[in-house]
């Protein structure tokens, strides 16, 4: 949906008083983009819903749904990012029993909720992906270990024809208290909430490494990374 905003109109005014002919645009990267001014009718904005974002990779899976080409918090594929307790929007100092406040939280799935870290940091349409968008993407794409970036983790490359697209699962292990504890593998958060003898504090997680991948479920209040999702419309 497209929207002129006030930020519009005021950008419209300088360029009709302004003395300068070159309006120059500078990105949060640091890179600049110059126009002139002659050349510009009318300055608009979008929802950030309606722009594709980069960060989506289509793996051609059956549902639709496009995977982050990197963590929570990340800012290269390789880039680590942040650990999240289940239902915390934010990471922490320590992650223990003490300050952790969902463990008898009786949410299903955090997926789009006031929970959801990708919701609430990266907004849009990006969401903690949920159990069956875990399972969707296990079942459809090649899964080997590999580095990239100087970091060890996984490359899980679509299985559709024609789509040779990737993404990458660097080894974070998870947080324990103030400590990484195996690190040699990937622990990566579902939406999902769990249950282990009678109790719902745990919740589904993808547990990956050199010769085996799968589903699995741990303490909600340990940390984990985030691989955000958009979800497809199939």
């Amino acid at each position: 949906m497209r929207k002129c905003a006030l930020i519009a109109a005021a950008a419209a005014l300088w360029l009709s008083a302004s003395a300068q002919d070159v309006m120059v645009v500078t990105m949060t990267n640091g890179t600049q983009a110059k126009f002139s001014i002659a050349d510009i009718e009318e300055i608009t904005f979008e929802d950030s819903e309606d722009v594709p974002d980069s960060r989506a990779i289509d793996l051609g899976l059956p549902s639709g749904t496009k995977w982050a080409s990197m963590n929570l918090g990340a800012e290269s594929p390789s880039d680590f990012g942040y650990y999240f307790a289940w239902g915390d929007v934010t990471y922490k100092v320590s992650y223990s029993e003490e300050s952790y406040n969902y463990a008898e939280m009786t949410m299903d799935s955090i997926n789009g909720t006031d929970h959801d870290a990708a919701k609430a940091m990266w907004k849009g349409k990006w969401t903690v992906p949920t159990l069956k968008q875990w399972e969707e993407l296990l079942a459809n794409t090649i899964i080997q270990k590999s580095t990239v970036g100087g970091k060890d983790g996984l490359v899980l490359r679509s299985k559709a024809a024609g789509n040779t697209n990737t993404i990458f699962l660097p080894f974070m292990g998870q947080v324990q208290d103030t400590y990484v504890v195996n690190p040699e593998y990937a622990w990566y958060w579902s939406a999902t909430q769990g249950e282990w003898n009678g109790s719902n504090n745990v919740a589904h997680y993808f547990f990956g490494a050199a010769t085996f991948n799968r589903i699995s479920t741990t303490n909600k209040r340990v940390g984990l990374p985030i691989r955000a999702v958009q979800s497809g419309d199939k």
